[in-house]
């Protein structure tokens, strides 16, 4: 389950390597698919016209947000496992049925640097978790070099390097504390099973109880060891920059 998490270390690589004939370029695909960290579920659609190279997270078309929409919903009348709606920031929302139990996951527009890319469009498919580098205080209270799973709204984010969060650094968003907290009561509602609390403390969010993988070290080969962990307490902090603009904060209070 935690695999996912992993996807987002190689953001860099993905976008260097598909413009790349050294690395194969890009094969054309039919679909897309994720597994979802926090029910295991694989959302796995039909949607034509796509290009991409492993691991087929990383898609690129000269199809819009909204040709992508329209597709997505022509498939969504012949499967009726799922439904699609509109997020800020040119993101779609998939809610996704398996068994009476449901996933969410988002189709995101990205934007390629340094390069002169050969479609129009580019979009990131996943689940709506993140990873998170810790400070080295929580690394040295919990073992912890990397967390994998911790909830968060993907489409709410400012810039597009969304791989790359580390405890404390300042990440600029879009949305506000509200929209943040309507998105973890929405995750609560859509995973009624999952042991996670959320609590509003004026300028914050805690996130409690909150179940992660993570990596600690390396072997012989350069392969990260992952374990699982309940982490007491995330602290979301929000505030703004120099430029006024909204900004936040990530946090982990240790045992």
């Amino acid at each position: 389950m935690g695999g996912d998490g992993m996807k987002r270390n190689i953001l860099l690589i993905i976008l260097i390597c598909v413009f790349t004939s050294s690395c194969g370029g890009l094969v054309k695909i039919d679909r897309i698919s994720s597994t979802d960290f926090f029910s295991g579920i694989t959302c796995d659609i039909p949607l034509k016209n796509l290009y991409s190279s492993w691991p087929y997270v990383y898609l690129h078309t000269n199809e819009s947000m909204e040709e992508l929409k329209l597709k997505l919903e022509d498939s969504l009348n012949e499967m009726n496992i799922f439904s699609v709606e509109s997020l800020p920031n040119n993101s779609l929302l998939i809610e996704f049925s398996e068994n009476e139990k449901s996933a969410l996951f988002i189709l995101k527009e990205f934007h390629v640097l340094y390069h002169e890319p050969e479609y129009k469009h580019h979009y990131f498919f996943s689940d709506f978790s993140i990873h998170l580098r810790t400070s080295e205080k929580t690394k040295e209270a919990c073992g912890i070099t990397i967390m994998d799973g911790i909830p968060f709204p993907l489409h709410l984010l400012k810039k597009d390097d969304h791989a790359n969060i580390s405890e404390n650094q300042e990440v600029p968003i879009t949305g506000s504390i509200d929209d943040f907290e309507k998105f973890y009561q929405t995750f609560q509602q859509v995973y009624p099973g999952y042991p996670i609390e959320i609590e509003r403390l004026e300028d914050k969010l805690a996130l409690k109880k909150v179940p992660v993988n993570y990596n600690y070290s390396f072997d012989k080969d350069g392969i990260r060891h992952y374990d699982s962990k309940q982490i007491d307490e995330i602290i979301i902090t929000f505030s703004e920059n120099s430029n006024h603009e909204p900004i936040l904060t990530i946090s982990c209070k240790a045992d």
